[in-house]
């Protein structure tokens, strides 16, 4: 976004989505947390799978927006079961839980850092993409057990890890020079 949306129109949440087998993570930013804007979420997220060749075939959620209606006829008309946790077992669905602590912390200390090193830069509405380049980097780094990153995991199919080399620090400024200066003009 450009950020001069009006308030009601601006990101006020997420769903995230884990693969429980490779890892993989996907956030679906919501300007609600209404099932309709979760459902869009969901079928976000299942295109990109489809994209790797992924079929959902389960969810595993807890107790809140998941329980709608709405939301339960959307896995029923695409033939998914969904599973919830018990209330306050977040335990239940662990994998799911590490990735997302995982994924904040990251973009917690990114904004952090831009906090630190650059505070006129600092604006708490950068959270989501924040959290989209923790994804990315979650994503995409291979993990110390297996040596494959969870995108790896996800698609079966070796990645090129030029992604990573081209990486930047998050939210440090950048600058483009107009060819004119730099051509002394």
């Amino acid at each position: 976004t450009q950020g001069k949306e009006q308030p009601s129109k601006m990101y006020s949440g997420r769903t995230i989505f884990v693969d429980h087998a490779s890892g993989f993570v996907y956030i679906g930013n919501q300007v609600s947390l209404m099932s309709s804007n979760t459902i869009c979420s969901k079928q976000d997220f299942e295109q990109v799978a489809h994209e790797h060749g992924v079929v959902m075939e389960e969810y595993h959620g807890d107790n809140g927006v998941f329980r709608s209606k709405l939301f339960e006829l959307e896995c029923q008309m695409q033939g998914q079961k969904m599973e919830f946790s018990g209330i306050g077992a977040h335990h239940q669905n662990g994998i799911a839980e590490q990735a997302i602590q995982m994924i904040t912390s990251l973009a917690r200390t990114m904004m952090l850092h831009v906090a630190v090193y650059w505070p006129e830069e600092t604006d708490l509405l950068l959270w989501p993409q924040a959290l989209g380049y923790a994804m990315f980097l979650w994503n995409c780094m291979p993990g110390c057990k297996l040596g494959v990153s969870p995108l790896e995991l996800f698609s079966g199919q070796k990645l090129d890890h030029g992604v990573l080399r081209d990486a930047h620090v998050w939210g440090c400024p950048a600058y483009v020079l107009d060819p004119k200066l730099q051509d002394g003009k």
